[in-house]
């Protein structure tokens, strides 16, 4: 597990009713009165006709039209449907189950940044890094485990986030914890960045912890989990 002390890695301190036309009456070869069927009907067409057998039945004459907005609503979903099938289709096809442990990933240039939010009070802790990927092969969804320590090492709280995903400090303070925690769970990162890290190609990764309590020490990020990019 990588553990680093607080203030080792650089930085520690402050810094959006239907119009019912009916159609013309015609007689039907029996002598029979039925509702025509018009293309200006926009409700349903239903009559009354005596049948052969001398039963009243209601009959329904004429197309049953379709509620506006109805169609487009389908395709839009169908749409929708198709191209989620499509992106299952390809991490199925194109990424491999989890690899072993001997994976090579690495961090650096991990620093911290203690800063109050605008709207609320409190000490919050991000810690910002790289992370490069140290492989013949891509990797992708990178998901990071992220500690605080006190003094003893006893964990005090830990935090799951993607890699690619960063802040800048000064939208950080003026963002909500919601918005961040959004932000930085991102399991495609960025414009995507998580979905495919190349060999040696660093992103940026970020954890943020809000109100961190005084006896917090040390931290520690390790890989929580990945997968490997079938070439």
């Amino acid at each position: 597990m990588d553990e680093w002390k607080i203030g080792e890695g650089g930085l520690f301190g402050g810094e959006e009713p239907p119009n019912k036309k009916a159609g013309k009456k015609e007689k039907n070869p029996e002598g029979e009165f039925s509702i025509g069927s018009s293309p200006e009907t926009n409700w349903d067409n239903y009559g009354t006709a005596r049948e052969k057998d001398g039963g009243d039945e209601p009959v329904f004459y004429g197309n049953r039209p379709q509620k506006k907005g109805r169609g487009n609503f389908r395709k839009v979903f169908y749409v929708i449907v198709v191209l989620g099938g499509i992106i299952s289709i390809f991490y199925l096809v194109n990424i491999l189950t989890l690899p072993k442990n001997d994976i090579k990933i690495s961090m650096f240039d991990l620093k911290e940044i203690t800063y109050i939010q605008d709207a609320t009070p409190g000490n919050n802790l991000a810690i910002t890094g790289y992370l490069i990927n140290n492989n013949e092969f891509p990797v992708g969804l990178v998901r990071l485990s992220c500690k605080i320590l006190d003094g003893k090492n006893a964990v005090i709280k830990t935090k799951y986030v993607y890699a690619g995903n960063y802040i800048k400090t000064a939208r950080l303070k003026s963002l909500s914890k919601p918005d961040v925690e959004s932000r930085l769970t991102n399991r495609w990162g960025d414009n995507m960045a998580d979905m495919s890290i190349l060999p040696f190609h660093p992103v940026r990764i970020m954890v943020v912890f809000f109100n961190i309590p005084s006896n917090v020490k040390s931290y520690s990020i390790t890989i929580d989990h990945f997968y490997r990019i079938k070439k």
